[in-house]
């Protein structure tokens, strides 16, 4: 039996979701998993989606389903650490 994974199509601009990164990185400042500063002068961050982007499409780009990690935290989360 074959599985097959369905993904929503993003219907935002990447100026949308450039400006939604932005707010999450004014409104977190650090990283949310170790704490490290993020922002001017910082380490170097990424923002973070809680819940997977290919399965919820624009949803995934809610504020509530993003957090600020550095870039240390960020590749610790996706390898499952």
């Amino acid at each position: 039996m074959e599985m097959t994974t369905h993904f929503k199509p993003d219907k935002l601009t990447q100026a949308q979701k450039d400006k939604m990164c932005h707010e999450v990185r004014v409104r977190d400042a650090h990283c949310q998993k170790c704490g490290v500063w993020c922002l001017v002068g910082g380490m170097v961050c990424d923002v973070h989606h809680l819940r997977g982007r290919g399965a919820l499409g624009d949803a995934a780009w809610e504020l509530n389903n993003m957090i600020l990690v550095c870039r240390e935290c960020h590749d610790r989360i996706h390898r499952g650490l």
